[in-house]
């Protein structure tokens, strides 16, 4: 290939021809990213958001700056996504867990709290029978087993498997509960009512040991919910200490001492309740927040397992094709001579084949061991450029994908060998997804005080749901109508890790059906030699 070029200057652009062949062969035209665009044939995606996420339909990205180096206006603001049906990410899903998990004990000690809760309340009954008023006392313990039972029916519909998947379920529940487990507490408090300074001493000492069983018993699963912990213990000594002071304020005033005690240690005990509360609740989150990373880990234990069973079978089924081939056409080499002219260019094809499939290997492996050491240099965008148009416009032509290659040429200062590594493998995928008949685009353009290098293509596209999983090993869109291509899956795979390698911005755009852009954004350029070599070209 020629490297000669036929300069014609013009006051507001530049132009270089390269003599390539004819498949390759055009002239630029840089202009705003729209003309850009509709020059090369391509048009532009549209409902593209930024981001690296599939934007809505039917909203257009703004034309970003001219690929010659002025600024223009800035980009409109992506749309707005709706949320996903998953919440908000792996955060929330393990909060979600963690609530489901103590909103499912607190269940599991539902009768037991029904079964203690009529028991003091009878026991408090008889402490007091005799000594206080009779009826008063039975429509307290009505009241008491009334709420009871409302209680038990409101937290039995939720004793169903999956009650608590979403969080609407769980905020409804405990919205239900707070003021049943509000009137429970006030009833409790509302008790020292029949007792205090009412009845003999060692019947009021009953009465306080009920008093403290109904305020502790429950606090083993009512303290894995916060809120009605609260509004429960709350309100119990609220009334119990209004009581108190009521009562002391209106007493004889020889029991003053006796009576400041039974306050102070009312409220002390009101802490302390609190205080184990929050330490059984916080012992709890915990342990469920543990028991969610355990099964995540398994999980990625279990998915990575599968995921190098599927790449042996890849790997093996992959190599096996262009191996045997290999062996065929040595065999058929050795039997028949005469044939070198037609089998040397095969046998060059399989063992290429061999060849990138073991590069994406090692890459890898490199990677996993950290053993990645950069060569940085000086590299020309306009080099990179022709290299890789003279790469892949090949084998695009070949496919019947036209390949347009059009940008700035300035120096930038990276590794040249991985640096064309990493776009030449996007481009490489997009020309294996992109159907017969359609365009692809590489761009090179000036992007604040750096580089924009971007891939834009008229594939499959990729569906919202797997794009965040392109840059895993081994995933290759899983569509009906999506071609055979060779190859492991590692492309993409590598694209992501070495672009935290050469700190590239690495983002991914795309509507199913209509395409990808994909964005890697250089910011070492070379100032020193940019004012020097910065112009306009184009390739292919």
């Amino acid at each position: 290939m020629s490297t000669r070029q036929d300069w014609a200057w013009h006051p507001t652009l530049s132009l270089v021809r390269f003599r390539l062949p004819s498949n390759l062969r055009a002239i630029a035209f840089l202009g705003p990213q729209s003309r850009f665009m509709s020059d090369s044939g391509l048009q532009p995606i549209e409902a593209m958001g930024s981001g690296g996420r599939v934007a809505r339909a039917g909203a257009p990205e703004a034309a970003g700056p001219p690929i010659g180096g002025r600024e223009a206006q800035p980009p409109a603001p992506p749309p707005v996504l709706p949320a996903t049906a998953e919440g908000d990410g792996e955060v929330g899903a393990r909060e979600r867990s963690i609530r489901t998990g103590l909103l499912t004990i607190f269940l599991r000690g539902s009768r037991f709290r029904q079964n203690v809760g009529g028991t003091l309340m009878t026991i408090f009954v008889v402490c007091c029978w005799g000594h206080a008023t009779s009826a008063a006392l039975l429509l307290w313990l009505i009241a008491g087993l009334s709420i009871l039972a409302v209680r038990q029916r409101a937290e039995v519909r939720y004793l169903r498997s999956g009650a608590f998947d979403d969080d609407v379920s769980q905020e409804r529940f405990v919205r239900t509960m707070r003021p049943i487990y509000g009137l429970h507490g006030a009833l409790w408090g509302a008790s020292l009512i029949f007792s205090f300074d009412r009845i003999p001493v060692y019947n009021q000492l009953g009465c306080w040991l009920v008093l403290a069983c109904a305020a502790s018993a429950p606090l083993t699963s009512v303290a894995l919910v916060p809120r009605l912990q609260r509004i429960y213990t709350h309100t119990l000594f609220v009334i119990l200490v209004g009581v108190i002071l009521i009562m002391t304020a209106t007493r004889d005033s020889s029991t003053e001492v006796p009576h400041y005690l039974l306050l102070g240690i009312s409220v002390f005990y009101w802490w302390l309740l609190g205080h184990y509360g929050q330490g059984i609740h916080q012992n709890q989150r915990e342990q469920f927040g543990l028991q969610y990373d355990i099964q995540q880990k398994e999980q990625e234990a279990r998915a990575a397992v599968e995921t190098k069973n599927r790449f042996l079978a890849a790997a093996a089924h992959d190599m096996r094709q262009p191996v045997m081939a290999l062996s065929l056409y040595a065999e058929y080499l050795v039997s028949y001579p005469e044939m070198q002219t037609e089998l040397a260019p095969k046998i060059a094809t399989a063992s290429q084949a061999v060849k990138h499939m073991f590069e994406s290997l090692f890459d890898l492996a490199n990677f996993e061991s950290s053993q990645v050491i950069l060569q940085v240099e000086k590299v020309r965008t306009a080099d990179l450029m022709e290299s890789l148009g003279v790469q892949f416009g090949p084998l695009a032509a070949a496919r019947g994908i036209e390949l347009r290659v059009r940008g700035v040429a300035v120096v930038i200062r990276s590794d040249s060998v991985r640096l064309q590594r990493m776009i030449g493998n996007v481009l490489g995928n997009a020309i294996k997804y992109s159907p017969p008949g359609r365009r692809i685009l590489l761009a090179f353009r000036r992007h604040h005080q750096g580089v924009r290098v971007q891939v834009w293509d008229q594939g499959l596209g990729i569906p919202a749901r797997d794009i965040d999983r392109v840059f895993e090993e081994f995933y290759r869109v899983d569509r009906a109508d999506a071609p055979a291509v060779d190859g492991m899956g590692l492309g993409l795979s590598i694209v992501s890790r070495l672009s935290k390698v050469l700190n590239a911005r690495l983002q991914v755009r795309s509507v199913e059906g209509r395409g990808t852009c994909f964005t890697m954004d250089l910011s070492d350029v070379d100032d020193g030699d940019a004012s020097k070599h910065t112009t306009t070209l184009d390739v292919g």
